[in-house]
This record gives C-alpha cells, structure tokens and sequence, in this order.
C-alpha cells in the first residue's frame, strides 16, 4: 500500500476530489431544483419513482390537469 492509498487500494488524492466533485453536484442540484415550479418538481418525482398521476376534476375546470400538463415531459407520467 503506498503512501496515498487507503486500505481497499483507491487514492486517497481522487477521493477527495471526488468528494469534492459531489458536493458540488449536490448543491448545484439543491440550486435547480429551488428554482422549479411546483409542478415540475411533481414531475420530477413521479418520473424518479416510476408512478403515473391521474385526475377527475370537475370543480376546478381541468386546472390542475392543465398547470401539469404544462411541464415537459409530463404526459408520460399523467393519465387522461
């Protein structure tokens, strides 16, 4: 084992920068994800968990169907 390795054989040296590289992900990713709408964050998470969002509005004239519907890539998740 040389001197900047750990104990499995990796370099000490790349994970830290690794680290380093994944905390930077983490809040890139925090900052993007403040910055969208409800809606897409629902999206987001319906595509991530594989689920399908169906509704039955009457009242409300089709408005939450609507704003859903207005985020990319929301009729894979949505069911009419």
């Amino acid at each position: 084992m040389g001197c900047c390795e750990n104990t499995d054989g990796r370099n000490n040296v790349e994970l830290v920068r690794n680290k380093e590289k994944n905390a930077e992900y983490r809040k890139r990713a925090k900052e993007l994800v403040a910055q969208m709408t409800l809606e897409e964050k629902v999206v987001l998470e319906l595509q991530a968990k594989g689920y399908t969002l169906t509704t039955a509005e009457s009242c409300t004239g089709g408005l939450l169907a609507g704003r859903i519907l207005n985020v990319s890539g929301a009729s894979a998740v949505y069911n009419e």
